[in-house]
C-alpha cells in the first residue's frame, strides 16, 4: 500500500514539474507509472535470478523495490528537464468574471492571460447609452404619399417597412 501512496505523490510531483516547464502532465504521469511499473517488474526477474527462486517473494522484493525507484527517478528527471513548452494549464486562466477592487471600482479578468501573470487593472463601468430624441421633420416639406416616417430619427421608410431603414426603430 505504501508503494500505491509513492507512486501517486510521484505523479503529482511529476506533474508540477512538467506545468512548470510548459509541458501536459498527462504523458509525464503515464510515463511515471509505466516506468515504476516496468523497472519493478525487472527487479522482480533479476531478483529471482540472482537470488533464485527458492529465497522467498520478500527476499526478491528487496531488489525489485529500488529497481521501481530507479524508474521513478528515471521519470522524475525526465520531467524535471524536459524541454520548455507552451502549455498553459486551464485552471491557472483566469475566467472574465468582474470583481470588485479595493476602492469599489470593477476589476475584470483577461481569459488569455494566467492568472499569476495576470496583473489587475480597474476598468471604469460603460456608461448607459440615451435614447435618440425623434428629429422633426423639414418644414415646408409634406409627407409623401406610401411613406411613413420614423418616430426616432425622422427618415423616410416604406409603407410596408415595420422597421426603420435607418436606425432599426420599430415604426409601427
Amino acid at each position: 500500500m505504501l508503494e500505491v501512496f509513492a507512486v501517486i505523490s510521484l505523479c503529482r510531483v511529476n506533474r508540477r514539474n512538467a506545468l512548470a516547464r510548459g509541458r501536459k502532465p498527462g504523458g509525464f504521469i503515464a510515463l511515471t507509472i509505466i516506468l515504476w511499473v516496468v523497472f519493478e517488474f525487472i527487479g522482480m526477474i533479476a531478483g529471482t535470478i540472482i537470488l533464485g527462486s527458492d529465497n522467498g517473494y520478500l527476499t526478491v522484493l528487496l531488489i525489485a523495490l529500488p529497481c521501481a525507484g530507479l524508474g521513478g527517478l528515471i521519470s522524475f528527471l525526465i520531467a524535471k528537464n524536459c524541454p520548455q513548452g507552451n502549455y498553459v494549464d486551464p485552471s491557472t486562466i483566469a475566467k472574465p468574471v468582474m470583481t470588485v477592487g479595493p476602492n469599489g471600482a470593477p476589476i475584470y479578468g483577461n481569459p488569455n492571460i494566467p492568472a499569476y501573470q495576470m496583473q489587475q487593472v480597474p476598468v471604469q463601468p460603460m456608461q448607459p447609452v440615451q435614447p435618440m430624441q425623434p428629429v422633426q421633420p423639414v418644414q415646408g416639406a409634406g409627407p409623401v404619399a406610401g411613406m411613413r416616417y420614423c418616430r426616432y430619427c425622422g427618415a423616410a421608410n416604406n409603407s410596408t417597412s415595420k422597421f426603420c431603414e435607418s436606425c432599426g426603430q420599430n415604426i409601427e
